[in-house]
């Protein structure tokens, strides 16, 4: 059990942090059903503007780990 929590938490270290949260702000709201579609398009448009995306597709293009360096703004 102890090395599959560390694998997972390896996986999750090793992804973009950007979305993770978009995804945890994401689900969060449609938990309590509150409509997403303004939420999504804010996420959407940071993940294009951060260049994120872009580097998760250049690395796989390239057969490398992605280097992702979002972080939240306070």
């Amino acid at each position: 059990m102890h090395a599959r929590v560390a694998e997972f938490a390896a996986t999750l270290a090793s992804r973009s942090l950007l979305t993770q949260h978009a995804a945890k702000q994401i689900v969060d709201a449609a938990a309590v059903g509150e409509p997403i579609d303004d939420l999504t398009r804010t996420w959407q448009a940071e993940a294009a503007a951060s260049g994120e995306a872009d580097e998760g597709v250049t690395a796989f293009l390239d057969n490398r780990s992605p280097h992702f360096t979002w972080t939240p703004t306070p």
